[in-house]
């Protein structure tokens, strides 16, 4: 006699109604889990996208530094050579990598730092300050030429361009002047003096190319 009964339909049997509703809902989860993936790593995706894009737009567009590893008259080059191992080399090192305690490394610095401490008269130092004071002139114009030719050579870094200092609005200067140098140099250019011994010079006096080496 077979039984009808409702209880008979226990066991492993009646189980499955229960276990399909639990699958169903695992593979929902499941499905859940890989769409929030894919959108995060799409997510991810696009972010780099855009980085990169963004990096190229700069590369691009941006203002390039005045940078460059020269190609100078050998002769020059020699001539400079020359100069610094007899005024410089003690300071700043046989490969221009510095001499602690004496002088910073002129590794980077490039013609640029060269015109603008050689033509003011702050370099060569004769003694270790708070700020090196300017002094006369040490070196003539051909001389400064073959001493930053030398640095270029050997160590790269920026340059001073030759020409093209000159040809902006004096408006747009004199706006960037007020709220980038005024505050140390003075409004009339004058120069002030600073904490630690320090001073920022009068800039009445300097030239275009050593203005622009400065900053």
């Amino acid at each position: 006699m077979t039984n009808d009964t409702p209880g008979a339909r226990g066991g492993p049997t009646g189980s499955t109604p229960t276990r399909s509703a639990d699958q169903r809902a695992q593979r929902t989860q499941q499905r859940a889990g890989h769409s929030r993936l894919r959108r995060r790593l799409s997510g991810m995706l696009a972010l780099g996208v855009a980085l990169l894009a963004a990096g190229g737009l700069y590369t691009v567009f941006a203002p390039q530094p005045q940078t460059a590893h020269a190609q100078e008259d050998p002769a020059l080059v020699r001539q400079g050579e020359q100069l610094y191992d007899n005024a410089c080399i003690t300071c700043h090192g046989v490969n221009l990598q510095g001499v602690r305690d004496r002088g910073p490394s002129l590794i980077g610095v490039g013609e640029a730092a060269v015109y603008f401490q050689v033509s003011t008269g702050r370099m060569p130092a004769t003694r270790q300050e708070a700020q090196i004071a300017q002094k006369p002139v040490s070196f003539s114009p051909a001389e400064i030429d073959a001493l930053g030719a030398f640095v270029q050579a050997n160590g790269g870094g920026p340059v001073v361009p030759k020409s093209g200092l000159t040809g902006g609005d004096p408006a747009r200067g004199g706006e960037l002047f007020r709220l980038n140098c005024a505050s140390c140099h003075n409004f009339t250019g004058r120069g002030i003096a600073l904490s630690s011994g320090k001073y920022a010079p009068a800039i009445g006096d300097v030239n275009p190319q050593q203005i622009y080496a400065a900053m």
